[in-house]
């Protein structure tokens, strides 16, 4: 009754493609994370965190006097134009580094999109192909 069913019978060829399809993708997605791209991954994060800097902290502190909290103010933004002033000149030395590293991970991750989006199941779809037409 049901194999006379069209629409039953691919719908359960499309499931049992999805069934056999699903620990394909997993075990091959995590075999190309483990050995290609986390350790690249990772080696670019370490460069990004040793090219990064704490962030400046100001310097809040109350005072009685209105001239000390005016003395205090324009030595604190002295202070911090100082330091932000050191922390462009870091970046600006070290831009055309940061920039490759943001540029290496953002192709590692557009890999592993295509990895997995496009060539997994292209790929699986040659094997069912080609086993299909084998037994034929």
């Amino acid at each position: 009754m049901f194999i006379r069913h069209k629409i039953l019978t691919k719908l359960l060829i499309v499931l049992i493609v999805l069934r056999l399809f699903i620990p394909f993708s997993a075990i091959t997605s995590h075999y190309f994370n483990a050995q290609l791209f986390n350790p690249q991954i990772e080696k670019n994060l370490k460069v990004i965190q040793n090219l990064t800097q704490a962030p400046v902290e100001l310097n809040t502190k109350t005072s009685n006097s209105t001239w000390s909290v005016i003395g205090n103010s324009i030595g604190n933004a002295k202070k911090t134009l100082s330091e932000f002033m050191e922390s462009v000149k870091f970046y600006v030395t070290n831009a055309s580094k940061i920039m490759s590293t943001l540029i290496e991970l953002s192709t590692l991750y557009l890999g592993k999109y295509i990895l997995n989006l496009l060539l997994l199941p292209l790929f699986f779809i040659y094997i069912i192909r080609s086993l299909v037409e084998e037994k034929r």
